[in-house]
């Protein structure tokens, strides 16, 4: 249980990872905005963004995975209240007549009571095993564990596996208290057949009896299970270690790929074009350098606190809805595309360095130029608590009806 306690917790903390450059930086990539011929925004998400179908998978599987495990307590808690408790060799026997396998959970051991009392005798030393070795602790941490990790098929194995553990055990201790291993293991799959299971529980499960009757006959001590769980542990622990790790150094290329998977919303037909003409009075440092701000400081490209348009990105898209004029030339000739448009933010929030990284055509480059250079302050971005002069893309559609 160790390892999982680990694996819960190792992912909080943060293991910065020096790695050299070996290309260039990119610069952050904001969502893409479409202005249509009318001049309004006519699908903020085009496509449902990747990361929301996914969240929106995990948390189905989740809730769906909690309301399995409450329902198992519930239908525990029935039980109890049905048939009622009483005490034995430090236990709290539940003897019902449903049709269950026997199992224990925590020191509550559920007893068919039509079963005959050698037999209840040896259930009780199996069952007593799992109390006294907190087995049920264990797995009630796995099954938490499942609801928020339910994709993840090493938590899968690792639950499957430990409940393998704790029945060899338990047999294990039955066994060395003289109990005959012959009719114990008849026992066992007679209790196994036709009976329901209760995944919360310690149980008789038929799919574990063949392993469990060869794990008898060859030793007193389930050394190769515990084995099998020691051969996970440092694949969970490498696994999450992996990604405990962060770069904050050198941050993944953001742009390059998105920028080259656009050429096929580009209108093929539409000859390279030249660079847009500066616009007088709104964009004095077009040509600067990359990678000076305004500040004449390094600009960053990811920051702890990105900059951000007041009032949101909502607010950004209402505010390119009202200024962005689809181009009366672009209009005739069929022209559409998208502009990847640059900038900086600097560290008072005003907006430099604007240019064109990818265009289309003169007119729209020279439209999404003016547009993004006119933009108010933003809230600047901030790196170890300072603000810094940051570098953004912004891509605008531009699109014909």
């Amino acid at each position: 249980m160790g390892s999982i306690v680990l694996s819960l917790f190792l992912p909080l903390f943060s293991f910065p990872v020096s790695v050299d450059a070996t290309g260039d930086q990119y610069a952050e990539l904001l969502q893409t905005i479409t202005i249509t011929e009318n001049g309004f925004n006519s699908a903020l998400n085009e496509n449902l963004n990747i990361y929301q179908v996914l969240m929106i998978i995990y948390i189905t599987g989740a809730t769906l995975f909690l309301f399995r495990f409450l329902f198992q307590i519930l239908q525990l808690s029935r039980l109890v209240k049905r048939f009622g408790i009483t005490r034995k060799e430090g236990l709290y026997i539940v003897s019902t007549d449903a049709n269950y396998a026997p199992f224990s959970f925590f020191n509550l051991v559920f007893l068919n009571d039509k079963m005959q009392k050698d037999d209840a005798e040896k259930i009780i030393a199996h069952e007593l095993i799992h109390v006294k070795q907190f087995h049920s602790f264990d797995i009630v941490v796995l099954e938490l564990l499942t609801v928020f990790q339910w994709f993840n098929p090493v938590v899968w194995f690792f639950r499957y596996s430990l409940k393998e553990v704790h029945e060899y055990l338990a047999d294990e201790g039955v066994l060395l208290k003289g109990y005959e291993k012959a009719k114990y293991q008849q026992l066992l799959l007679t209790m196994s057949i036709g009976a329901q299971v209760n995944d919360l529980s310690n149980n008789f499960n038929k799919s574990l009896i063949k392993r469990r009757f060869i794990m008898m006959t060859k030793m007193k001590s389930p050394l190769p299970a515990r084995f099998k769980i020691m051969l996970v542990i440092p694949f969970i622990s490498a696994f999450i270690l992996v990604f405990a790790c962060s770069n904050k150094e050198n941050p993944e290329p953001l742009v390059q790929d998105n920028v080259t998977n656009s050429e096929s919303q580009i209108n093929s037909d539409v000859p390279p074009p030249p660079p847009p003409p500066p616009v007088p009075g709104s964009v004095e440092e077009q040509n600067a350098k990359n990678s000076i701000g305004e500040s004449g400081k390094k600009v960053h490209k990811t920051v702890e606190v990105m900059p951000e348009f007041k009032g949101g990105h909502e607010a950004m898209v209402n505010f390119l809805i009202a200024n962005v004029k689809y181009p009366e030339n672009a209009k005739k000739k069929g022209i559409q595309g998208k502009v990847f448009v640059s900038f900086i933010v600097g560290k008072k929030g005003k907006i430099s360095n604007v240019r064109v990284v990818k265009g289309v055509n003169q007119e729209l480059d020279a439209e999404a130029v003016r547009v993004v250079a006119s933009m108010p302050d933003w809230n600047p971005g901030k790196d170890k608590g300072k603000t810094v002069d940051v570098e953004l893309t912004l891509p605008i559609q531009f699109k014909l009806n």
